[in-house]
């Protein structure tokens, strides 16, 4: 009797783990993707600053950078939220992400913040150079005597700048500064566009300033100067100022990798140096203070702000766009005012994509 009475119960159980086996497995196997749903941004984050840490050689100028970002703070779900003023907290990249990873712990809170810095360095950076070449070119067009052909290679070199910082931080999805840089795009092309119709009395450049500026103002916003008395664009200017920009690259590496793309482009401000003059900025320089450049030292520091910029964004080990991905960049030129119709310009311009602003 005992005997059949502890085999009931073993069936019994035996039907319970199966039954239960069948009805949540699915439900079980779910949850388990929906985990992995969840976590996957906060490890893809650890793998990016880890693969950046990994070659710091490349991001170095933008590891330099301090930058002004906000805090992230969590609220307790049970009790009522209000909404805070979290005021922004001034953090050097390099050191931000040199303690994340000393600390040998990745809380979400960290990490997310660790990012956060990453993306507003990029962002400083980039908003740096194409306000510098903005304004520096604004500045050519409207106070110095230049063949046509030579602003023809201007207005290329800026495009091609312009399109190679906005592969690099669309990876980021910073809305705000890519919005400035589209805007200074379309001016860039309706600008290419006037040159080669030969419209010289109808140039308008004005965007050049007006775009540069408004970047410069979004730098003092979220960028922080090295130290008292330095301006905001030193770090660039110090760049441009510096012979043999290769060597010291090296030295500060020994090992050059793959990643190192066109290294002996740079040499070219070595020989704009050698050739051209050097290119005395000061440290402070300002909006105002490109106003006061004169025509040699305007021409130099366009060149070799051109050829630094590639570099450093076109070294950036992330993801560009892809073709398709550009679709939404271009559409989003209905957001901004096309310069004012001429009797004899189309009634409708023609969608231009990076291809063809590249090429023409």
């Amino acid at each position: 009797m005992s005997f059949i009475i502890h085999f009931i119960a073993f069936l019994s159980m035996t039907f319970v783990v199966v039954t239960s086996d069948m009805q949540y497995s699915y439900a079980s196997l779910d949850c388990l993707d929906q985990i992995d749903i969840e976590t996957r941004p906060h490890w893809e984050r650890i793998k990016l600053l880890q693969e950046i840490m990994e070659v710091d050689y490349l991001w170095w100028p933008i590891l330099d950078e301090r930058v002004r970002v906000k805090q992230i703070t969590y609220h307790n779900q049970y009790e009522e939220f209000k909404e805070e003023n979290v005021e922004p907290v001034e953090v050097l990249a390099l050191e931000n992400i040199s303690n994340l990873f000393a600390s040998k712990a990745f809380p979400a809170k960290d990490v997310k913040f660790t990012m956060e810095v990453v993306k507003t360095a990029m962002v400083c950076s980039a908003l740096k150079h194409i306000s510098f070449q903005g304004l520096v070119f604004y500045k050519l067009l409207k106070d110095v005597t230049i063949e046509r052909m030579e602003k023809l290679l201007f207005v290329m070199w800026m495009v091609d700048m312009v399109y190679v910082v906005i592969d690099k931080l669309t990876t980021m999805n910073d809305a705000e500064p890519l919005l400035l840089l589209n805007s200074m795009r379309v001016g860039l092309i309706h600008l290419h566009r006037s040159i080669l119709k030969e419209e010289t009395e109808k140039l308008d450049i004005e965007f050049l300033h007006k775009v540069g500026k408004k970047m410069f103002d979004e730098v003092e916003k979220v960028c922080v100067k090295a130290a008292q008395g330095d301006g905001y664009y030193k770090a660039l200017v110090t760049n441009l100022n510096r012979i043999k920009w290769v060597d010291d690259l090296k030295a500060h590496h020994v090992l050059i990798t793959e990643y190192l793309n066109d290294s002996t482009d740079i040499v070219d401000i070595d020989r704009i140096h050698e050739f051209k003059g050097p290119i005395n900025i000061k440290d402070d320089i300002d909006v105002f203070g490109i106003t006061q450049l004169n025509e040699p030292e305007l021409k130099r520091a366009y060149g070799a702000n051109f050829v630094q910029t590639n570099f450093l964004f076109g070294n950036l080990p992330v993801h560009t766009l892809i073709e398709s991905q550009w679709k939404p960049i271009i559409e989003s030129e209905e957001r901004y005012k096309a310069p004012p119709k001429t009797d004899d310009s189309p009634e409708d311009s023609p969608e231009v994509s990076p291809e063809d602003s590249q090429s023409s």
